[in-house]
């Protein structure tokens, strides 16, 4: 993907992150029906990885962990 644009990836870093769902569906947009969905399937998930990561309260408020990656790009 990089090479086809012209970019060389100087610098990658993999690693772990989280997000309360709310700031997550903020970020998304999500449509109502949509976002409905994605609220229940991580209400279900709370306390175990039936996702794939991990998921919990704090607070009262949905958290989750995902793998991420960070690129620095060189023309």
């Amino acid at each position: 993907m990089f090479e086809k644009a012209n970019l060389e990836c100087v610098f990658n870093k993999v690693g772990e992150t989280s997000y309360r769902l709310d700031e997550w569906i903020e970020h998304g947009g999500p449509d109502k029906e949509n976002e409905k969905r994605i609220r229940d399937l991580m209400a279900d998930a709370v306390d175990g990885e039936s996702i794939g990561h991990p998921v919990w309260r704090e607070d009262n408020e949905i958290h989750f962990a995902h793998r991420g990656m960070a690129y620095v790009l060189s023309v």
